[in-house]
């Protein structure tokens, strides 16, 4: 009776065995699902190191200068304009309107603002920042609605500031930037540097912290203007924007 007790016993062990093998085997085959999210956490790298590589490279310009809130800057900007240079014949201009919410507040300090954007969008991609391509911003030529002193030079910037400059031989004392990319920056910059008088203002809207800073609008002012021509007057605090003052003309 023992010795059947002990077969039986020995028989069904091995059937357990062979379970639990075919088991663990069918679970060692199966496919792993594997979450595609290396991409993003490169990004998250990446975006760090860009704030660490901007805080070194600004940081000796923050003791001479403010840190003022995105939704404040753009109006000590234009105010400090008006402080410095009050003749109403000097021209503000901004680069890259978009849906106008920025030109018609600085509308609001200044007597007459020039607004140059193409309406179409981005002309190249936004290098280093995520998101953001070749015709990112497209309002497909339609016109926002400004104030009254406000006047819209549609089309892409290259094509119509140097017609604008010859028609209007005024001196420039503001500048809002905000056309996001270097090589548009860049050009505009080489044109207005020869016109801008002793104390002007020029406003960035995207000059540092976020990724790809060093290749977008500050890389376009390092390459136009040497140190000495401009100092830093203030940094938004929670946003991308920086301002500058002309100290030599």
């Amino acid at each position: 009776m023992r010795y059947i007790a002990r077969r039986f016993l020995s028989f069904i062990l091995r059937i357990i065995k062979k379970l639990f093998l075919i088991y663990n085997n069918n679970i060692s085959l199966k496919p792993i699902k594997i979450q595609h999210n290396h991409s993003m956490d490169i990004y998250e790298l990446y975006c760090n190191e860009e704030r660490i590589n901007c805080y070194n490279e600004f940081k000796k310009y923050f003791k001479t200068s403010t840190f003022i809130k995105s939704s404040q800057i753009k109006k000590y900007a234009i105010k400090k304009s008006i402080k410095n240079n009050s003749d109403v014949k000097l021209l503000c201009l901004e680069f890259g309107v978009w849906k106008g919410d920025s030109i018609n507040l600085l509308s609001k300090y200044t007597n007459k603002i020039y607004g140059f954007d193409s309406f179409e969008g981005l002309k190249d991609d936004w290098h280093g920042f995520s998101g953001i391509a070749e015709e990112s911003f497209n309002l497909n030529k339609k016109l926002p609605k400004v104030n009254k002193n406000v006047e819209l030079i549609p089309g892409w910037i290259e094509e119509t500031l140097d017609k604008f400059l010859d028609e209007n031989k005024f001196k420039i004392k503001f500048i809002n930037i905000d056309v996001d990319t270097y090589k548009t920056s860049k050009y505009i910059l080489e044109r207005i540097k020869p016109l801008l008088v002793k104390d002007a203002i020029i406003i960035f809207d995207e000059l540092y912290n976020y990724p790809g800073w060093d290749v977008g609008e500050y890389k376009a002012l390092k390459e136009v203007f040497s140190e000495n021509e401009y100092k830093f007057l203030a940094f938004s605090r929670d946003g991308l924007e920086s301002v500058i003052q002309i100290i030599k003309s």
